[in-house]
């Protein structure tokens, strides 16, 4: 299973900013970052919350098919399996992720 720092690493070959510690980040999202999730082999030990803001977005997830559109929230936790399907041309989300040891740390979390 890929950290949240090495699966980005995997899909986009440069970290986010120069000194970025790899346990949050919050980024926009399109088609094209999206589809890359698809070349990542293997699991991402993150927890990852997409808000659709724009478009739509097909994803198969666990063995279903979800099309998400504006407004729509979608929920990846680690070790389930994700693949982008399809997205509209106009498709745009904001993304939170945040890193699953970095989740299991929290105070909040763990009681």
């Amino acid at each position: 299973m890929y950290t949240l720092k090495e699966g980005w690493n995997v899909m986009f070959g440069e970290m986010p900013l120069k000194n970025w510690d790899g346990k949050m980040y919050c980024t926009e999202t399109d088609a094209a970052k999206s589809l890359r999730t698809n070349e990542t082999q293997g699991f991402l030990s993150a927890y990852t919350f997409t808000l659709v803001t724009e478009g739509w977005v097909t994803l198969l997830y666990n063995r279903r098919m979800l099309t998400l559109q504006a407004d729509d929230l979608y929920f990846y936790s680690p070790g389930l399996t994700v693949t982008v399907v399809a997205a509209s041309e106009n498709y745009r989300g904001i993304c939170l992720m945040a890193d699953e040891n970095t989740t299991i740390e929290i105070p909040t979390v763990r009681d």
